[in-house]
């Protein structure tokens, strides 16, 4: 009576087999380098997502925790000559949104009035501004019409 088993034993390659497995080999290797460019790729991506997403979070934390947040406001110049202060008027709705002390030519606007903040040059825009005066009177004449 003859029994059979299987055993495990080394084998030689032959040629042909040699070459198939050199060549399945390249293709895993090729793959294996695809695959860690796509996972640099997906990870350097989901870093950047990470970073914007973190620079969300501090943004609304500060304004979450302070309550407020600064913005840019259209605002008109008006000294105040007595209390010696710039008064920045919000144009639209116009509340004060900043007083300052003055500026170095603001000293001179009260003795020089070519000094003083114009009209025309404030932060509002100039389609919400009056007409400047150019200190003719209304007939434009520059003359007394008090006949």
């Amino acid at each position: 009576m003859s029994k059979f088993e299987t055993i495990y034993a080394p084998y030689t390659f032959t040629s042909t087999e040699n070459a198939q497995n050199a060549k399945e080999l390249a293709s895993k290797l090729q793959e294996k380098s695809q695959l860690e460019g796509n996972l640099k790729f997906i990870q350097s991506d989901c870093k950047a997502k990470i970073s914007r997403v973190a620079a969300e979070i501090t943004e609304l934390t500060g304004k979450v925790s302070s309550g407020q947040e600064t913005r840019p406001f259209k605002c008109r110049v008006v000294l105040d000559q007595i209390r010696k202060q710039r008064n920045y008027v919000d144009a639209n709705s116009g509340e004060i949104i900043r007083v300052e002390g003055f500026h170095e030519n603001d000293y001179q606007a009260e003795i020089f009035p070519e000094h003083a903040p114009d009209e025309s040059k404030t932060l509002a825009s100039p389609e919400d501004e009056d007409e400047p005066d150019n200190g003719l009177p209304e007939d434009g004449d520059g003359t007394d019409s008090q006949d």
